[in-house]
This record gives C-alpha cells, sequence and structure tokens, in this order.
C-alpha cells in the first residue's frame, strides 16, 4: 500500500483483497474433498454466494486475506 500512495486508484488497493478472496473459493473446496466431490462442490458453492465473503472481499482493509490465511491454516492443520 506504501508503494502505491495516497492518490493511487481504489481498484490497485483493493486488488490484493480480491485476489485472496478469490483464491479462497478453491480453497474452500479443496478443504472439502477428502468428503467428496458433491461436498467439495457445495463447499465452493457456499463460499462464492456468501454475501458478507463478497463484500469483505472486496474491501481494502485486509479482509479477504484474512480468510485466506484462516482457510489455509485450517488445511494445513487438518493435513497435518
Amino acid at each position: 500500500m506504501y508503494l502505491i500512495g495516497d492518490d493511487g486508484h481504489s481498484l490497485l488497493y483493493r486488488s490484493p483483497s480480491i485476489v485472496a478472496g478469490s483464491l479462497a473459493v478453491p480453497l474452500a473446496g479443496l478443504i472439502a474433498r477428502e468428503r467428496g466431490r458433491i461436498e467439495e462442490l457445495t463447499a465452493m458453492l457456499f463460499v462464492s454466494l456468501s454475501y458478507l465473503l463478497v463484500h469483505y472481499s472486496s474491501e481494502s482493509r485486509g479482509y479477504g486475506m484474512v480468510i485466506l490465511f484462516s482457510l489455509s491454516g485450517f488445511y494445513r492443520v487438518r493435513s497435518a
């Protein structure tokens, strides 16, 4: 954010959260994959259609990254 500066476009500020929020959808499917294909698709559907997850993934405050890193930590703990 420091490199973008004070007069950067708002989309530049939001892009890391948008990318992280988008990566959270397949990661939720990866977590649910061990239970079956239908569960994997259902988890991805619920995450992608959740209003709060979509809304907070477009914020520049870092909520999308929190969601992604929380899911990745949960995946890491489950696979260990």
